[in-house]
């Protein structure tokens, strides 16, 4: 666990409200957060989070950074995020000569700080209450609602199947029904690419028509091949070698992503990359000079402590690009060399992948300088 948590009084101005204050393990060393949970103590509902940074420069801890959010119910059952706000300093590199004569270093400086946030609150429309923002601009026309099915070439639903948006990467996955539903769209054509583990991905248009539910079904296909019945007798599995059961260890303590060589082996006539964009929150990134494939998370580039990456022609694309490991050796992390083409490994000559999607998942084996943006580690086939 990464952080350790108490209960909190009540404060005088919210006697009906009760604190759970969390706070990051004694040996993090890593930036986090601390604050406390404010529950309704009748109901037990979440009121509002307030926290603060930690493992920041002395000079900054004087600054009020951190934020609140507040939630609030919704006639209708729905919980939304009602008002928000966080301070951050505004982070810029230099270098500097740090004493008379002296070398020059990269320093982090402070430029200044910045202050975000918003307020949502709840507006009727014919149908149902949906959050809003007062000060969003509004579209032309209404949006409307999608509900997808995804079933099998045989007509059957397929649970964990991801539905994404094209024009934004937002994802959602499919429940026991094979269904999924996808709120607030704005009216006209979408693309919406299906895919799921094993099967074909398939990509679709799809007209959305304003203050209606648009419904779909969509159909993956299934390799299927029939077989005479036979009665078949294995040995005994031989015993897992030492650095899968340290794969199994990393995978019991229940973060990050892992993906064992039963499961590649239905994927084997894929590319790493599709395989690793069913990941949520994974992001497959298109390199044009290289023609290639990269994997970065789905935090901020100014996450990352490493160097910028080096100007090209066209540049690659700005974002937090993750590491790559390959048989426990680091092959690539953000530094002054161009992201990693995945390209150059096939999923059949892989035994297990890890996925670690930032600080927070990754273990202590892969928390390295230039890890900050999450680690893909690759183990390749044992023969």
């Amino acid at each position: 666990e990464d952080h350790c948590f108490r209960a909190e009084p009540a404060r005088k101005d919210h006697p009906s409200l009760a604190g759970l204050h969390f706070v990051p393990v004694p040996d993090r060393s890593l930036p986090d957060i601390k604050g406390t949970l404010w529950v309704d103590a009748a109901s037990q509902e979440l009121r509002y989070v307030e926290f603060s940074f930690t493992r920041v420069p002395r000079d900054l801890a004087a600054e009020n950074l951190g934020g609140r959010v507040e939630f609030s119910r919704l006639a209708n059952g729905m919980w939304i995020v009602s008002d928000w706000r966080i301070r951050m300093p505004r982070i810029t590199k230099a270098t500097k000569q740090m004493i008379p004569n002296g070398p020059y270093e990269d320093v982090i400086l402070v430029s200044g700080y910045f202050e975000e946030g918003g307020q949502a609150g709840p507006v009727q429309s014919h149908t149902q209450v949906v959050a809003a923002s007062p000060a969003a601009p509004q579209p032309t026309a209404e949006p409307g609602s999608l509900v997808g099915v995804v079933t099998d070439s045989a007509g059957q639903p397929i649970e964990g199947a991801v539905a994404e948006l094209e024009s934004n990467r937002r994802q959602w996955r499919t429940n026991a029904r094979g269904e999924f539903r996808v709120d607030s769209l704005a009216s006209g054509p979408v693309s919406i690419r299906i895919f799921a583990i094993g099967l074909d991905s398939l990509t679709r248009a799809v007209e959305i028509a304003p203050r209606q539910v648009t419904q779909q079904r969509f159909s993956l296909a299934r390799p299927a091949q029939r077989l005479d019945s036979i009665v078949v007798s294995a040995p005994e599995a031989p015993p897992l070698s030492a650095r899968m059961r340290e794969f199994e260890r990393r995978k019991n303590a229940g973060f990050g992503r892992f993906i064992a060589r039963d499961q590649l082996a239905k994927r084997e006539n894929s590319a790493l990359a599709d395989v690793l964009a069913a990941i949520p929150r994974v992001r497959m990134v298109y390199l044009p000079k290289d023609g290639g494939w990269a994997a970065a998370s789905s935090l901020p580039p100014s996450w990352s402590t490493g160097k910028d990456l080096p100007s090209e022609d066209p540049p690659y694309p700005r974002l937090c690009y993750m590491a790559v490991y390959l048989d426990g050796v680091r092959m690539w992390s953000m530094g002054n060399t161009r992201p990693l083409d995945l390209r150059q490994f096939q999923v059949d000559q892989l035994e297990a992948i890890e996925v670690y999607r930032g600080p927070a998942e990754t273990p202590s084996e892969y928390n390295a300088t230039g890890s900050d943006c999450g680690v893909v580690a690759l183990w390749t086939r044992e023969r």
